[in-house]
């Protein structure tokens, strides 16, 4: 891993930890609309430094960068109905009838 990239992680956390108990600013009001569950997972270190690095890249918390690849996946069709719908739009559908 970066070094560099390593401190700057290391530091925002010392930062955060530091800070974890502060209060919030005025007008400032956390909600989670429609997020009722929650999901813990265990990644080794090379893939917390990937998402942190790409969270970082995309500015945003490292959850919400975790929640916005895991939701795009699950938007994304499967091969299998990638494949099946090119299939139906190009076999004869007497063939299709019959299978």
């Amino acid at each position: 891993m970066n070094q560099h990239l390593d401190e700057l992680i290391r530091s925002e956390v010392e930062h955060a930890l530091a800070h974890e108990d502060d209060p919030l600013p005025d007008g400032v009001q956390v909600t989670h609309p429609n997020r009722g569950t929650v999901l813990s997972i265990r990644l080794t270190g090379d893939e917390f430094h990937q998402l942190s690095m790409r969270a970082l890249r995309d500015g945003m918390p490292v959850s919400t960068a975790a929640r916005h690849l895991i939701v795009t996946a699950l938007r994304q069709p499967s091969l299998k109905t990638v494949f099946t719908a090119a299939l139906r739009e190009t076999l004869n559908p007497d063939l299709l009838v019959a299978a």
